[in-house]
């Protein structure tokens, strides 16, 4: 909704309660498109969404094991580094604060031009608003670390539990409240900080000031929820699943 496009790459839960995939069903999105009709739905509307088992065939003889270890293996290592997409733009959370700069040069390797590798001080893969947020960059030619905090960005503290994902059905109903302006929580916070890194990662922002800005007139206005809309259409996804959740 705020003009940058994005190849999100996910699959379902295995070490978590809700994976992207299962979120974007939820929300009416069809997730079995074949590469064609990805390619068809980034190019009209901006975004689009790439199942990675149907990307990834051979990865369904390892599923039964990731799941009943029920633990994170090498496979959340590799997962996010083969994007289908070849992007050349990537934000990618860790889940170990060391494995930031060694992503950001395996990305740089596989011909990355702009990469953000984030970790949160309490163990969270993504930025958010408690804690300290290491971001590791890489961008001509260069690799830095650097820390902040969401008092550096005009964002209110919160606790672990403020954004903790719940159940299926809880991240749903947050995630239309959230789309559609109807708060101004925790969540939020995080979701206007991780758009902002992308805004900036995708040339789209001066700073993750300006890309908060950005993110916030484009929740208000209602392009982000308007886009989820577009995007269960160009899917052929299901319209009265995500009108049955507003």
């Amino acid at each position: 909704g705020a003009g940058l496009s994005v190849a999100k790459h996910g699959n379902r839960a295995v070490t978590s309660n809700c994976g992207s995939a299962d979120l974007l069903e939820g929300l009416g999105v069809k997730i079995d498109l074949k590469p064609e009709q990805v390619k068809e739905s980034i190019e009209k509307i901006g975004i689009g969404f790439m199942f990675a088992p149907l990307f990834h065939p051979a990865m369904k003889f390892a599923m039964p094991t990731r799941r009943a270890l029920k633990i994170r293996t090498v496979f959340n290592i590799l997962g996010p580094l083969t994007n289908p997409a070849n992007a050349k733009y990537h934000v990618l959370g860790v889940f170990q604060k060391d494995l930031a700069p060694i992503m950001a040069k395996v990305l740089r390797d596989l011909d990355a031009e702009h990469v953000y590798t984030v970790y949160n001080s309490y163990g969270i893969d993504e930025l958010a608003p408690l804690g300290i947020n290491y971001i590791t960059e890489y961008y001509n030619g260069r690799i830095e670390t650097h820390a902040i905090t969401n008092q550096d960005l005009n964002i209110p503290d919160c606790s672990v539990e403020d954004i903790q994902a719940g159940s299926l059905e809880e991240n749903l109903k947050i995630a239309v409240k959230i789309l559609s302006n109807q708060t101004t929580d925790a969540k939020y916070m995080a979701i206007l900080m991780n758009t902002a890194l992308a805004l900036k990662c995708g040339k789209m922002a001066e700073d993750l000031q300006e890309g908060i800005s950005i993110a916030k007139n484009t929740i208000e206005s209602g392009k982000a929820f308007k886009k989820l809309e577009e995007l269960v259409e160009i899917s052929g996804g299901n319209k009265e699943i995500l009108k049955s959740l507003v």
